[in-house]
């Protein structure tokens, strides 16, 4: 899939060349290839209905043609070995009228002066493919075919193409025209038999995914309907018109208007006038833009009658069916695309088949829509659906969430709006959000407050790890998934605990709490689950602070001048009061400030060589403080590390404890 996604990219370069053409597309000939069953908009507005004049359109500039690529080209092109059967009456030719399923530009190469459009019209297995551009010499056959790669890539011939005579080509092509549009392919135009090593002119063919086609419906009974392709190139549209000519050598005002046909606003964007049936234009617009925006694409008869409408069609997704594939960012990694090489996002105050994205933001964020089931394209191990928006148009749904456009990201591959508002996130190749991790603080009714994911997930610790380091690996990561991220993790309110990252020995993130790695327990099922708390008395969940919600631990250490000494689970001394009584803490207000009390949140634990009874007393706010021998234990605020004994004899009623319990008074 990467491969399709560098190649998306170079297919939309090329389109940016092709339209260099748009000013400069001349009056085509025309095929005479009529069809009574036009199709018509809904309800077909009259003139009295609509504006009596259409704001005039902002000339577009002829440019100049493409570049000659003759050097880069076979000097000689292969001949078909076979004519192609001629087309059905039945199917429109270019800018005659009727709809065809895609319609391109063909610029002119090495100063020919041969511009003009193709068409493709899905006959089964079958493509019926219509190529009207301006003349070359009078009656000299001019040998077209489909190529493989890019005009300016050219390589062997595809498929061979009927002659091009006075500007005119029929051909039916026993390919479908989903496989023309399935890679990269061109059509390309010869100066003639005897010199077929000249190229005249090119049209590169849009991947499918890449181009939206709608019909146009003829107005006020002119007769001129037809079909308008609308392709993907980067921040801008390729817009191609091909409907029934109107008076012949009359340029035909045309626009993309505000509203539908039947309720046109005003004029969004200009297009190059309607000459003999043909427009080829570029917007200043993605083709998501243009199909959320509530548009129509609208027909004058003429600059002088401009206020009668001739066609129209309205830009709500036409024939596009959505292809989802991957693409490769340099930050990001292998992220979701549509079949353009697009971006795609997940919003993080959607819900699964629920999208909570509308009015002002859906100017900004346009939904991925379609026509039917998404196509899934190599690489994507995500579960791709739909749901129908209030308007009616269907959204791609990514494992059920609804999937956007991002308005600014202007060119296949841009990621702009990948963190915006911390809840709009590109999606990874398995649907996940490519979101930081969040940590966050939920209230349990047994343990109080604890740590969890941004999805209220608990989260553990793991006594056998140690700052930096997990120990956990093999059979425990299934038991004990890592919560894992891509960027550094984010603390939500109430979180006071440090947050950061270790890197595992597969490369991933984990997250770490105090320095310390955070896991998940298998068994958790849901939001505020704690089943995992207490397990093998090594896995325990996270106080607000970071600290694990352990039973506090009373130990034994040897210090050098003292001799075994009590400590905590790690190893910092423990100091009674001589104010103290047994069961009652005398130390308040600054006294705590200097001497924390040990606390704990369950009955604590004696470990080996400890021969006092260890217990607890409940504080006046409600904390367990762990004693000795009924005295209540606490911690000298300077014990900087373990071992440290600052405090022993300070004020001659504070003393450290021997194995027993006792104060040690000297």
């Amino acid at each position: 899939m990467n491969i399709r996604y560098l190649y998306r990219q170079h297919r939309l370069k090329r389109m940016r060349s092709v339209a260099l053409i748009l000013g400069a597309v001349v009056a085509a000939t025309v095929i005479a290839c009529s069809s009574d069953d036009d199709p018509l908009p809904t309800a077909a507005p009259t003139t009295a209905s609509q504006p009596t004049v259409a704001p005039a359109p902002t000339d577009v500039p002829p440019t100049a043609s493409p570049t000659p690529v003759v050097a880069t080209e076979p000097t000689s092109a292969p001949e078909p070995t076979t004519v192609p059967a001629a087309m059905e009456p039945s199917v429109p030719a270019a800018g005659s009228g009727g709809t065809a399923d895609l319609v391109i530009p063909i610029g002119a190469l090495n100063d020919s002066g041969q511009t003009g459009i193709a068409s493709f019209t899905a006959n089964g297995d079958q493509t019926a493919v219509v190529i009207s551009i301006s003349s070359g010499a009078a009656d000299v056959p001019q040998p077209i075919h489909i190529h493989d790669g890019a005009c300016d890539t050219l390589g062997g011939v595809a498929h061979a193409l009927s002659a091009v005579v006075n500007g005119s080509s029929v051909t039916t092509v026993d390919a479908t025209l989903a496989s023309i549009m399935g890679g990269a392919n061109a059509v390309n135009i010869h100066l003639s038999g005897d010199d077929a090593g000249t190229y005249v002119a090119c049209g590169d063919i849009p991947i499918e995914g890449d181009v939206t086609t709608i019909a146009l419906g003829a107005l006020n009974d002119s007769g001129q309907s037809g079909t308008a392709s609308l392709i993907a190139n980067g921040s801008q549209t390729t817009v191609v018109l091909s409907i029934a000519p109107g008076a012949a050598g009359v340029g035909q005002p045309v626009h993309i208007h505000q509203g539908t046909c039947d309720t046109l606003g005003g004029v969004e964007y200009p297009l190059t006038a309607v000459s003999n049936g043909v427009s080829v234009s570029t917007v200043d617009a993605a083709v998501a833009a243009l199909l959320a925006g509530g548009f129509s694409i609208n027909a004058h008869e003429s600059g002088e009658n401009a206020g009668n409408y001739v066609s129209c069609g309205e830009l709500d997704g036409g024939t596009s069916t959505a292809s989802i594939g991957v693409g490769t960012d340099s930050d990001l990694g292998s992220i979701l695309v549509d079949g353009a090489g697009r971006s795609l996002y997940i919003f993080d105050r959607d819900t699964e088949g629920v999208s909570n994205c509308s009015g002002g933001c859906l100017g900004a964020w346009p939904p991925l829509l379609t026509d039917g089931e998404p196509v899934a394209l190599g690489g994507v191990d995500a579960v791709l659906g739909t749901i129908t928006r209030d308007d009616g148009t269907l959204q791609v749904t990514v494992n059920d969430f609804p999937a956007y456009y991002w308005q600014n990201d202007a060119n296949a591959g841009d990621t702009l709006g990948h963190g915006r508002g911390s809840v709009w996130w590109v999606f990874n190749a398995d649907g996940s959000p490519q979101r930081p991790a969040k940590v966050g603080l939920a209230e349990n009714a047994t343990l109080g407050n604890i740590l969890t994911d941004g999805a209220g997930r608990s989260l553990y610790i793991f006594d056998r790890d140690t700052v930096g380091v997990s120990n956990c690996s093999g059979g425990c990561l299934d038991a004990w998934p890592p919560l894992l991220t891509e960027y550094p993790p984010a603390p939500l309110e109430g979180v006071e605990a440090t947050l950061g990252t270790v890197t595992r020995d597969d490369g991933t993130l984990q997250v770490t709490v105090n320095g310390m790695p955070a896991y998940y327990w298998q068994n958790d099922a849901n939001a505020g689950d704690t089943l995992g708390h207490g397990r093998g008395s090594v896995w325990w969940v996270f106080n607000a602070d970071g600290s694990p919600q352990r039973p506090a631990k009373v130990g034994l250490a040897e210090n050098a001048t003292l001799g075994n000494i009590l400590t905590d689970g790690a190893g910092l001394t423990l100091y009674l009061f001589d104010n103290d009584e047994v069961g009652v803490s005398n130390c308040s207000g600054g006294c705590l400030a200097n001497w924390p009390p040990f606390l704990t949140v369950y009955d604590p634990v004696g470990l080996e060589g400890v021969e006092a009874t260890v217990g607890t007393i409940t504080r006046d706010d409600g904390t367990l403080q762990v004693t000795v021998n009924g005295m209540p234990a606490y911690y000298w605020v300077s014990d900087a590390v373990s071992g440290d004994t600052d405090g022993q004899a300070k004020g001659g009623v504070w003393w450290v404890m021997d194995s027993s319990g006792a104060a040690i008074r000297s």
